[in-house]
């Protein structure tokens, strides 16, 4: 894709679609964010929703606020790239060995003067039981002098004491209207046409609303041309696949699962078929660049791609 993924998100909170729902009074969730952090009150956070809902752009745009930079400052290709802040996701560095060796080692630099640290912990719920209890001890040393932000896509799945420690902010799917000015303004950004604007209301249904989605699965494959047609029966990840490119396919798929490599196997097993071991190098070749831990390349290798 040859529009960054940077460039796609939100640069202000006015940018940043949701989050329009009042939640004391006339104050909509968003503006209750930039209150938090504009008088300082802020120590640990959960973001909650699903996936495509805008709670890691919201992160992103937590820390621009507060740090007073611009997200060009903070992002490098879609990483944070700040030194006070360790973004970390929970899908790579899940463990109890990340949790008391890097995570600690970063906590324990901060000294409570001045600006204090910041740690973004994607996916937090997918971490180990052993990991969470240590992150509960960290956080109730430290939540005086660093700042936690959590996204969360399942609370269920934290702890009791993370719970109690954090203010709550739940993002809902995106109502049409906000998702169709989204696709509008991304869809020219990415250089794509869409002539009948009508189909915007399949799309949104077919995605559910899933920004994060919509990019990698639609825009990702008609970027600088035109789309005249939606089937939602036909995914534009089985138009890649059966491109018959290799590269392509593997490529696709690891960056639409980046943060859920269960579902990654789920699709690996659709494509069905590529059982030579000189196509399953290329995919691990791909799948293995920085994306996913050993574990899940060795849980492919295990179900018989070979």
């Amino acid at each position: 894709m040859k529009v960054k993924q940077e460039q796609l998100r939100p640069k202000t909170f006015d940018e940043l679609m949701g989050l329009n729902t009042t939640v004391v009074g006339d104050i909509t969730k968003k503006e209750a964010i930039i209150k938090m952090i504009k008088d300082d009150f802020i120590s640990s956070v959960m973001l909650i929703g699903g996936s495509g809902t805008g709670k890691t752009s919201c992160a992103y745009l937590m820390a621009c606020l507060y740090y007073n930079i611009p997200l060009s400052e903070l992002l490098v290709n879609d990483r944070v790239n700040h030194p006070l802040i360790l973004e970390v996701n929970a899908s790579k560095d899940r463990g109890i060995a990340f949790v008391n060796g890097k995570l600690l080692e970063f906590v324990e630099l901060a000294t409570g003067s001045g600006l204090r640290r910041m740690v973004i912990l994607q996916e937090a719920d997918g971490m180990t039981p052993d990991a969470k209890r240590a992150l509960d001890d960290i956080i109730e040393k430290a939540s005086s002098f660093c700042i936690f932000i959590f996204t969360i896509n399942d609370i269920k799945k934290t702890t009791l004491y993370l719970k109690s420690r954090c203010a709550k902010i739940y993002f809902d799917t995106l109502p049409f209207e906000e998702y169709r000015l989204w696709f509008k303004r991304t869809a020219k950004l990415c250089n794509v046409t869409i002539k009948n604007e009508d189909l915007i209301e399949d799309i949104y249904e077919h995605y559910r609303g899933d920004m994060r989605e919509t990019i990698i699965d639609l825009f990702v494959v008609y970027e600088g041309s035109n789309i005249t047609q939606f089937t939602p029966t036909l995914t534009n990840a089985s138009i890649i696949f059966k491109a018959n490119d290799r590269v392509a396919k593997y490529l696709f798929l690891a960056r639409k699962h980046y943060l859920d490599p269960k579902k990654l196997l789920k699709d690996l097993h659709r494509l069905g078929g590529y059982k030579n071991s000189k196509i399953f190098a290329e995919a691990y070749n791909y799948l293995s660049n920085g994306c996913y831990p050993s574990i899940v390349i060795t849980d492919v290798l295990q179900r018989g791609f070979i």
